[in-house]
């Protein structure tokens, strides 16, 4: 009888470990998504003050033909590389939580 007890409150040590695992696993994607968010008012922040318009003047390598690196032509150009890096992130980050929340279910 003991036994059974014994094996019973391991078995809802288990369970109790699985909520807290889902419970840290919650509050980190939180965490994810408050850095994302972040990030995109950063880039609102740059695009609205003109940081890419200066990218796109300062790193301009058009009339250069042998230049050895190659930017962003334009300021939409600079603005959609950074666009595409912040979704690239989030899809990555969705990847990654999903494969995890497998893992510990």
């Amino acid at each position: 009888d003991s036994e059974s007890g014994h094996a019973h409150s391991g078995a809802a040590h288990g369970s109790l470990g699985h909520v807290r695992l889902v419970k840290e696993l919650v509050h980190r994607a939180g965490g994810e998504f408050m850095s994302l968010g972040f990030l995109a008012l950063s880039v609102f922040i740059f695009n609205v003050t003109g940081g890419f318009k200066f990218l796109a003047r300062r790193f301009d390598v058009s009339g250069d033909a042998d230049a050895v690196m190659h930017f962003p032509g334009t300021e939409s150009d600079w603005l959609h590389l950074v666009e595409i890096g912040h979704i690239k992130l989030f899809l990555c980050m969705i990847v990654y939580f999903l494969m995890v929340s497998r893992i510990i279910s």
